[in-house]
């Protein structure tokens, strides 16, 4: 079983406070109480700073989503 973080914001006038750590921490907790083996966030393509986020967090790119407007 793995775990997904559905959505994670943190303001502006939070950012680079260690906020963002924190949640992602408490919900790897969760879900290893859980019994999870792992766990994934999704990251728009054009969020770098979100995908940095994640990259420095030890996370790594596992797949690629496409989408087209209609």
């Amino acid at each position: 079983m793995s775990c997904e973080m559905d959505t994670l914001a943190v303001s502006e006038s939070q950012r680079s406070s260690g906020l963002g750590s924190t949640l992602v921490e408490a919900a790897e907790d969760l879900a290893r109480e859980v019994g999870a083996r792992g766990i994934r966030a999704n990251v728009l393509v054009a969020n770098g700073r979100g995908r940095a986020f994640y990259e420095r967090l030890g996370y790594e790119a596992m797949a690629v989503r496409y989408a087209k407007s209609l």
